[in-house]
């Protein structure tokens, strides 16, 4: 098994993302769009974005964007990647890739087949949500994660929904995903995050890391 990366989702305080660098977190992500209780506006995500050390990476979260205004954003906050939820507006979306890592967030339930049109060309990278909930993520809400495996066939898959501390290592045994991403497993309220939460989430994964000395079933 590779090495699993952790992005932690929907901060909204410099302080939650020094937390999220300090457990070895690997990108945070931003929620750029206003209908999110986790909501930050340009400025407060450029904040937030300046307080990272080297190597973590900022992911903005949009939601029926279209390319021209996460282009815009991306260069006024300092984003690495954009994690595309609900429609995609207009054109310009191969162009953007060429500069970001696009995410697409795909929901997947076992009540009906997954959403074809919902790949693209140009994505390489695919978030994997319960969509049995009609959300554009941050609901917080467990499911069969066995569900992510046919995304494989479309790219990286980065695994959501539910993600706790303590079950965290049983989704990444059942989907075997490129990236977990996580925000209310970690939070004592709606986009405040838990430092102790968040460092007992990263080493849930890094338990499982291949270099790791320890048995996967302390992770548990």
């Amino acid at each position: 098994m590779n090495r699993t990366l952790v992005k932690i989702c929907g901060l909204t305080r410099p302080e939650d993302a020094h937390a999220a660098a300090a457990a070895g977190a690997d990108a945070i992500g931003l929620v750029l769009w206003p209908g999110s209780r986790r909501y930050v506006d340009l400025a407060r995500a450029a904040e937030i974005r300046k307080s990272l050390p080297a190597g973590v990476r900022a992911i903005g979260v949009f939601v029926d964007g279209d390319a021209g205004s996460i282009r815009r954003a991306a260069a006024a906050v300092g984003l690495d990647g954009a994690q595309l939820c609900g429609r995609l507006v207009g054109d310009g979306w191969a162009e953007l890739a060429a500069g970001l890592t696009l995410i697409r967030a795909v929901g997947v339930s076992a009540a009906r087949p997954i959403d074809a049109s919902l790949r693209q060309a140009f994505v390489a990278d695919y978030l994997v949500d319960n969509g049995s909930t009609g959300a554009h993520g941050g609901a917080g809400l467990a499911y069969n994660w066995t569900l992510a495996e046919p995304l494989k066939s479309w790219g990286r898959v980065w695994l959501a929904g539910g993600l706790t501390p303590d079950n965290v290592a049983d989704a990444i045994h059942a989907a075997h995903p490129y990236a977990v991403d996580v925000s209310t497993g970690v939070e004592s309220a709606p986009g405040i995050k838990s430092p102790d939460l968040i460092a007992a989430f990263v080493m849930a994964v890094r338990r499982l890391d291949p270099s790791s000395t320890m048995d996967s079933t302390d992770a548990r």
